[in-house]
C-alpha cells in the first residue's frame, strides 16, 4: 500500500507497524512516512466521504501513532535522505549553490531545485497536482488493457531489436507489464530501434507525446 499502488480503500487496517531490517538483525518501526501513506488510503475523495484506519501495534508504542494520526507529530522530510542532498553537500558548486552555505540554507536550496522541477514537469503536462500542489499524478499517457499483450511481446522479443527490456528484481525479462512507465519505456525502446511496430493511432499518439516532452525536457536542462 505504501509503495505506488493505488488501492482506495473504505476501511485500512495496518496489522504490525514493525518491519525486519536485514541489516540491523530484527524488527523495526514502518517510517512515519509510510504509515501516512497506507492510511491515506482510506476514504479517497473520488470513491468515498469517509475512510476508517485499523492501526494494530505494541501497547509502548501507541501512543506515537496517536500523536501521528492527530498530526501533534511532524514527519520529516526524506529530502535528506535523497542521493541529490548527498550529491549537492559533496559538489554544491555543480549544482550552482555555493558552499558555505548553513544545513538549513541547503536544505531551501533543495528545496528550490525540487519544485522548480515539479514546475517544468506541470508545464510540459507530465503530471498533475492538487490545488495546494502536495499531491502528484503522472498525466497523459496511461496503460490500456487492450495494449498489455501488445506490449508483452514487444517486451520479450528474443530478437537484437529491443536493446533494453524491462525487468523484474530478479534480471529476468518481465513477463508481464503492469504500469505506466513500463508502457513508456517499452515505447521508447520500439521507437528508438530503427525498425520501430506498426503501432495503432492511440499508440501512435502516446509515443509523439513521449519524443516531444523528452525532447522538451533535455532541450531545458541544456539550457
Amino acid at each position: 500500500l505504501a509503495v505506488g499502488v493505488n488501492l482506495p480503500a473504505h476501511l485500512v487496517v495496518i496489522k504490525s507497524t514493525q518491519i525486519y531490517n536485514k541489516e540491523k538483525g530484527g524488527y523495526v518501526e514502518y517510517d512515519r512516512a509510510s504509515i501516512l501513506q497506507m492510511s491515506g488510503r482510506a476514504g479517497r475523495p473520488q470513491f468515498d466521504k469517509t475512510g476508517k484506519v485499523v492501526i494494530m501495534t505494541r501497547q509502548e508504542t501507541v501512543y506515537l501513532y496517536e500523536n501521528l494520526m492527530s498530526g501533534s507529530q511532524p514527519v520529516e522530510s526524506e529530502l535528506k535522505n535523497s542521493f541529490l542532498y548527498v550529491r549537492i553537500q559533496k559538489n554544491p558548486m555543480h549544482y550552482g549553490i555555493p558552499s558555505n552555505l548553513s544545513e538549513d540554507q541547503l536544505k531551501r536550496k533543495l528545496k528550490e531545485i525540487c519544485v522548480q522541477s515539479i514546475n517544468e514537469l506541470v508545464r510540459y503536462g507530465m503530471v498533475t497536482t492538487d490545488e495546494y500542489n502536495y499531491v502528484l499524478r503522472p498525466a497523459g499517457i496511461k496503460l490500456r488493457r487492450s495494449e498489455k499483450k501488445f506490449l508483452n511481446d514487444i517486451n520479450n522479443e528474443t530478437s537484437s531489436r529491443i536493446r533494453y527490456h524491462v525487468m523484474t528484481p530478479g534480471g529476468k525479462v518481465k513477463r508481464r507489464i503492469q504500469d505506466d512507465h513500463e508502457k513508456i519505456f517499452i515505447l521508447i525502446n520500439d521507437t528508438l530501434s530503427g525498425d520501430p511496430s506498426n503501432l495503432d493511432f492511440t499508440m501512435s499518439q502516446d509515443v509523439k507525446g513521449i519524443c516531444t516532452n523528452g525532447s522538451a525536457s533535455s532541450w531545458d536542462r541544456q539550457l
